[in-house]
């Protein structure tokens, strides 16, 4: 018995020590788990500094080779990283998350080398953005600060960059009250002088930048555009009976109306394969047409074909006037502008250097409103007219109907909204097939009852959704939006490490 005594409590004690053994192997494997789990939230902690570090990095790179161009060239290396030091430090506080900027700011270390000779930065910064959890405490100064480099290099790569501008008279009216109309509007708060005044910043980034690689066209448009004055040979009804000029208008003013059919309107075809109708505003049809005769609605500024003349292309966005019309045709903007970025319109733009080899093409439409062609308000199904003639096919072709143009189908506003908007998306679509990058920017004003369908269009129309700028509710962030198109576009390229 009492052996028998002995052996159950020797069993007892070994599993009192086999249970003791087995919990402190599992409060062993418990802190190991634990050790795991935290080196893996410090794993991805860190992954997300280095991340948010590098996009910021990025950011001042760009900012401080475009910085660099403009700076003098005598400039020694140390100079150029003085004047580049503090640009950076501000680009990469103001690019990284809230959550991390705090904790840089102390701790932010900036390292820059310039070499003006092959036109590129390199940067390098670390910094303690807060750090890891168990990780700082295991490792200590390994995981203290993140550390990132890059570097941005000028690329020589030539831009070919078209603005299609709205010039309808809406365009007159407040970039931040869409309430006011152009007569209760100070100057300098209208929709026109803020695209103007940012356009401007837009062609002066690019040239201070790019220099002779850069080049720069316009195209102003509303119901119709101008060509030109002088290039009657592009039309070939000037001597027709329904449009000879009536006396005290003068001649021709240079606008020209759609071909038809077969797609002939959004084609590429040149005036040498295809002449166009020109503009003619039916003179006897309709009140409106009695103030203006046959040139109403017409944009008395013309088409800009691509210039490297910096001074010319300001002049023109400088000059640029509103114009009295039948509403808006954004697809003609589009549609130019693929005309003044096509190879085969360079003989008849009169551009006497070939754009040949790798270049970039931009385009950028910019409008105010709806696509719209006012209805006529003694015809319930009429309409004003323009570069389609009128909608519907309810007259003659003296007073101003066409056949065989998409408008021949519309019986309604709902359904003028409808074509052009579907053409819109049509231009826009081939414009990108053929390689053009297309920003669409929005002059609409906040709480405008259009600015939700506005948008929707500029979206569609534009190459991603980094390419759309459609809260421009003040001259400021109209320039600001025409600054990071600039930006965008660009002649300065990330080089990797």
């Amino acid at each position: 018995m009492e052996k028998r005594l002995r052996v159950l409590a020797g069993l007892a004690g070994f599993v009192r020590g086999a249970r003791a053994a087995v919990g402190l192997a599992s409060v062993m494997l418990g802190s190991m788990s634990l050790m795991g789990v935290a080196m893996l939230g410090d794993h991805v902690w860190l992954f997300h500094q280095r991340n948010a570090l590098q996009e910021a990095i990025n950011a001042s790179a760009v900012a401080a080779m475009k910085r660099m161009i403009t700076l003098n060239s005598g400039a020694t290396d140390e100079e150029l990283a003085g004047e580049l030091k503090p640009l950076v430090r501000r680009y990469l506080l103001a690019n990284l998350p809230d959550k991390f900027r705090e904790s840089a700011k102390n701790t932010l270390k900036v390292g820059i080398t310039s070499d003006r000779d092959n036109e590129t930065v390199r940067v390098e910064a670390s910094a303690d953005l807060g750090g890891a959890l168990i990780g700082r405490h295991i490792w200590g100064d390994l995981v203290e600060s993140v550390t990132v480099e890059i570097a941005a290099k000028r690329s020589l790569i030539p831009v070919d960059l078209v603005l299609s501008l709205d010039v309808t008279e809406s365009m007159r009216r407040s970039i931040s009250n869409w309430r006011l109309w152009g007569n209760t509007t100070r100057p300098e708060d209208t929709r026109i002088h803020a695209v103007k005044e940012a356009a401007k910043t837009l062609v002066s980034v690019m040239y201070a930048e790019g220099g002779e690689h850069v080049s720069i066209g316009l195209v102003p448009f509303a119901a119709t555009v101008n060509v030109g004055a002088t290039r009657t040979d592009w039309v070939n009804d000037l001597g027709k009976a329904h449009k000879v000029i009536p006396g005290g208008f003068g001649p021709w003013r240079g606008c020209v109306e759609t071909r038809i059919g077969n797609g002939q309107d959004l084609s590429l075809a040149t005036p040498g394969d295809a002449l166009f109708p020109s503009w003619f505003y039916p003179y006897q049809v309709g009140y409106y047409s009695r103030t203006q005769g046959p040139h109403r609605g017409c944009p008395e500024d013309a088409i800009v074909p691509l210039t490297a003349d910096r001074t010319a292309i300001e002049q023109a966005i400088s000059n640029l006037r509103t114009v009295v019309g039948a509403g808006t045709m954004v697809h003609l903007g589009v549609v130019w502008g693929r005309r003044l970025l096509a190879p085969e319109w360079e003989e008849a733009w009169g551009l006497t250097t070939k754009r040949v080899g790798d270049r970039k093409r931009v385009l950028v439409i910019l409008t105010d409103g709806t696509n719209f062609l006012a209805p006529r308000w003694y015809h319930p199904l009429g309409s004003e007219y323009s570069a389609y003639g009128r909608a519907g096919s309810r007259g003659s072709v003296s007073e101003g109907y066409r056949v065989g143009d998409p408008l021949d189908d519309a019986k309604d506003i709902d359904d003028i909204e409808r074509i052009l908007d579907g053409t819109a998306r049509k231009a826009c679509k081939l414009a990108k097939e053929e390689g053009i990058t297309v920003f669409a920017v929005s002059a609409v004003p906040h709480g405008s009852p259009v600015a939700k369908r506005v948008g929707k269009l500029l979206a569609d129309c534009a190459t991603s959704e980094a390419h759309v700028f459609a809260n421009n509710r003040s001259p400021e962030t109209m320039k600001a939006a025409f600054r990071e198109i600039a930006r965008k576009v660009g002649v300065v390229r990330l080089v990797k490490n």
